[in-house]
């Protein structure tokens, strides 16, 4: 299977310092052009599904990709960002957030695929912040059950996940410890890792590509 796994384009957030920052943060002018590039991209990838976590600038990131490709979103809550949706500037004084109702993004977004657990509490439901261990444990999760999740092996599919959770998810699938940013780095708004997916193993062909961005465009 090989499998795209998909930084959101430059938010709000990427844009200000970290005691200004919002919980769930729209992306940028410089985002929607990051991410109209990312759709011609994937549209010329031809990827067979489309899925996206549930924050405003994953959801605006796809939304590109979806006009794009002609692809159905398909909206996986367990792509979240490491913490969850949360209102503060440090963990010690976070507050849990709803996140975004389902009749909220079915009225913005279209009538994209949610699962059930996203309702009129929204998918994060004011949770409290999620410590980075459990992000790791959410990645082995996601990384085990991956086949069962998405299906047939043969199809390519696109992922648009976040800064923080996608290195995570990268060395969860690769069956490797989490051992920092530092191993792979920090990936670009809209930069690509592509992986290749078997029964037995996955593979890691490449890891922030940003191919489709000229370099001024480029953004963390």
């Amino acid at each position: 299977m090989p499998l795209l796994l998909i930084r959101h384009a430059q938010s709000v957030n990427n844009s200000l310092p970290e005691e200004q920052r919002s919980a769930d943060p729209g992306i940028t002018e410089l985002g929607s052009r990051q991410a109209q590039k990312l759709g011609a991209r994937l549209a010329d990838w031809k990827p067979a599904r489309l899925l996206s976590s549930a924050f405003r600038r994953t959801l605006e990131t796809t939304s590109h990709v979806a006009r794009a490709t002609g692809l159905c979103p398909e909206i996986l809550v367990e792509l979240h960002e490491q913490g969850g949706c949360q209102a503060g500037a440090a963990p010690e004084i976070y507050e849990g957030q709803p996140g975004l109702t389902r009749d909220e993004i079915l009225a913005e977004f279209g009538d994209w695929q949610l699962p059930a657990s996203i309702d009129e509490t929204g998918w994060w439901k004011c949770r409290s912040w999620e410590p980075p261990v459990q992000a790791e444990e959410r990645a082995r999760q996601l990384a085990e059950n991956w086949h069962q999740t998405v299906g047939d092996p043969a199809q390519r599919v696109a992922v648009v996940t976040h800064g923080m959770f996608l290195p995570v998810l990268v060395s969860a699938f690769l069956c490797r410890p989490f051992v920092g940013s530092e191993w792979l780095g920090n990936p670009f708004n809209t930069s690509i890792a592509q992986l290749t997916l078997s029964t037995a193993q996955a593979t890691l062909d490449s890891y922030n590509d940003t191919a489709h961005l000229p370099p001024e465009m480029l953004s963390d």
